[in-house]
Formats: C-alpha cells, sequence, structure tokens
C-alpha cells in the first residue's frame, strides 16, 4: 500500500535556513506556521503548496 492520504516528513540539512525558508515564500507558497526553533535545536516551518499539499 502506497503513501496516499498519509502523513511523512523529511529533514534537511542547509547552510542559510532563513535563505532556504525565504525563498519559497518569495515565490509565493503560503506560510502555514512561521520557521520556529524547537527545544531540541531543531528548526520547523510549514508550507502548504498550490495542490493543498502541507510540507514540513
Amino acid at each position: 500500500m502506497g503513501l496516499i492520504g498519509r502523513q511523512t516528513e523529511a529533514g534537511l540539512l542547509l547552510d542559510d535556513i532563513g535563505a532556504a525558508h525565504r525563498k519559497p515564500l518569495d515565490r509565493g507558497v503560503e506560510s502555514k506556521m512561521v520557521l520556529t526553533v524547537k527545544p531540541w535545536g531543531g528548526m520547523l516551518a510549514l508550507y502548504r503548496d498550490n495542490n493543498s499539499n502541507f510540507f514540513i
């Protein structure tokens, strides 16, 4: 069975998280959660594309 309709997550290692966060916003992607520093040191943001898919 595939993952259609199921939540999946991915992690990225980036040199400049701020620039990586601004790039999709500058292209009109909707942000559903501001870039947030978590207690363990990771950073999360939530975006929604034009097909209503959410990306963490």
